[in-house]
């Protein structure tokens, strides 16, 4: 095993020669950063016998993030199972690291590249496609519309391309990419086999590099820490959860005694990581808590949710500053990083842990995020979700009425309000009028900047007074996220009888 990338200029491997480094053997190099931290924060970490060291995976090629592992893995396993061929165009939803790492590889190896996002997008991962790639850009305002994507393939197909396509962000927020996803699978199907997606969400590479390197990096960093009795805790987020589940594969097969504590969001958009309700859709996350009960090991991972997160963010930014003096190596940490900084900090304090090593999983660099602010008033009121059961209740006691939202702003086709109605029918024996089938559009103003900022439209509280003055309303949609958004804000403005189903339609 050789440390990868001690030095800066090892960054700038081609493809070919990661390749080879990577099959000769590579370990990620681990900081210690318990001096910065009891500097900039007052904390005294030594006092309890503890050290924190930081994994930043700037040392790596294709842009330096935890991404870049999978990036590579996913293109490497393509070209061996002979799916992506020469004349293939890529295809993948990504919030912004995902999508730099593949764009240079692909890039670099002759492919064309379409990459799936958020309107809310950080400008500076636009800012570096226009300038490494000269990436072109298309803001759809129609997330059901792929002719343009297609039209523009079909006239730039000469040469390589990196095409960004920013859907709206009611139908794709930062953090959950069901709706990158589902607009990345229609390309592939509208395609006619000229494109394939990777799909970093379900290709089980992902998991598998993070096994094969992170996890062996972590040990190989803290081993005589370990061998002096300290007891391993791995900080990091989750996104697609490939990481997580790979380094609980390794730590199980080899038998280590280790705790991963995943920080994850709770009511607010965060760079790169999903909250908790839209992580229990991941496959990755799904399979983790499944090899956690086989084994009887549910003790190895625990879920830290954190709120008002990017206040914690914005906290702990200051220590970039510190970070930013190391110049061997870029230790600075992006958004998802300063929550895993803050989620660990805490978790030292409040569990009072002593004798023990923290490795922080510091999945990007600060440099391609602005310093967050603080969001305003508005957060989400998690006792406005019910399961069905609840939901039932509500019906057979208060005479609910459900309202089902399409969270598409545009106009929502009679056959997906003819299945709307079918599975709430068969789910709880209601048949909706057709005011209880509504779309985006006719609830807010969709010309603000986010769901959780924007304003209801009058005619559509005059019409809730109206039918429904004195009776339960549950706000139904596909996945659950905009139902709990709407009732949070309802509740918010002062009705305090409207609720969220959890899951959406799709929990039944």
């Amino acid at each position: 095993m050789i440390q990868f990338a001690s030095l800066r200029s090892e960054r700038f491997q081609t493809f070919h020669e990661f390749q080879k480094s990577l099959h000769r053997g590579i370990y990620l190099p681990l900081y210690e950063i318990t001096n910065e931290v009891e500097k900039t924060f007052a904390k005294s970490l030594r006092s309890n016998d503890t050290v924190l060291f930081a994994l930043p995976f700037s040392s790596l090629p294709f842009y330096g993030t935890a991404k870049s592992l999978p990036a590579f893995a996913m293109v490497e396993r393509a070209i061996k199972e002979g799916k992506l061929k020469p004349e293939k165009i890529v295809v993948e939803p990504t919030s912004g690291n995902t999508g730099l790492a593949l764009a240079e590889i692909l890039n670099s190896l002759g492919h064309s590249f379409v990459m799936v996002v958020s309107r809310k997008i950080s400008s500076h991962f636009e800012m570096e496609l226009v300038r490494r790639f000269n990436a072109k850009t298309l803001e759809l305002e129609d997330p059901s519309d792929t002719d343009s994507v297609l039209q523009f393939i079909e006239t730039h197909n000469r040469t390589p391309f990196v095409l960004l396509v920013k859907l709206p962000i009611n139908y794709c927020p930062t953090d959950e990419p069901t709706g990158a996803i589902a607009y990345s699978k229609r390309l592939v199907e509208r395609g006619k086999g000229k494109i394939l997606m990777l799909d970093q969400y379900t290709n089980s590479a992902n998991p598998e590099i993070h096994k094969t390197v992170t996890a062996p990096s972590i040990i190989k960093g803290v081993d005589e820490y370990l061998k002096n009795g300290k007891k391993l805790f791995v900080f990091l987020s989750g996104g697609t959860f490939g990481t997580a589940l790979g380094l609980t594969q390794f730590f199980i097969e080899k038998d280590i005694r280790v705790k991963l504590v995943i920080a994850l969001p709770r009511g607010e958009d965060v760079f790169g990581i999903v909250d908790l309700d839209n992580a229990k859709r991941r496959r990755f996350y799904q399979e983790l808590f499944s090899l956690l009960q086989k084994n009887a090991k549910s003790d190895l991972v625990e879920i830290v949710e954190i709120d008002k997160p990017l206040e914690k963010v914005s906290f702990m930014w200051k220590i970039n500053e510190e970070f930013s003096k190391n110049k061997d190596l870029d230790l600075t940490g992006g958004h998802s990083s300063m929550l895993v900084l803050w989620c660990a900090l805490e978790y030292i304090e409040q569990k009072q842990l002593n004798n023990a090593v923290c490795v922080l999983l510091f999945h990007d660099s600060s440099k391609r995020y602005d310093k967050p602010t603080e969001t305003a008033a508005f957060e989400i009121d998690e006792s406005v979700t019910v399961d069905e059961t609840k939901v039932e209740k509500l019906i057979a006691e208060k005479g609910a009425r459900l309202l089902f939202v399409d969270p598409i702003p545009s106009f929502t086709p009679k056959e997906v309000k003819a299945t709307v109605c079918e599975k709430i029918r068969s789910r709880f024996g209601v048949t909706l009028e057709s005011w209880q089938i509504k779309n985006i559009e006719e609830v807010i103003q969709i010309d603000e900047r986010s769901l959780k900022e924007a304003k209801f439209k009058e005619e559509f509280l005059s019409l809730i007074a109206q039918v429904a003055p004195s009776k339960p309303i549950v706000f139904v949609c596909p996945h659950g996220g905009t139902s709990k958004i709407l009732a949070s804000k309802m509740r918010s403005l002062g009705y305090e009888n409207v609720f969220s189903l959890k899951g959406g339609l799709d929990s039944f």
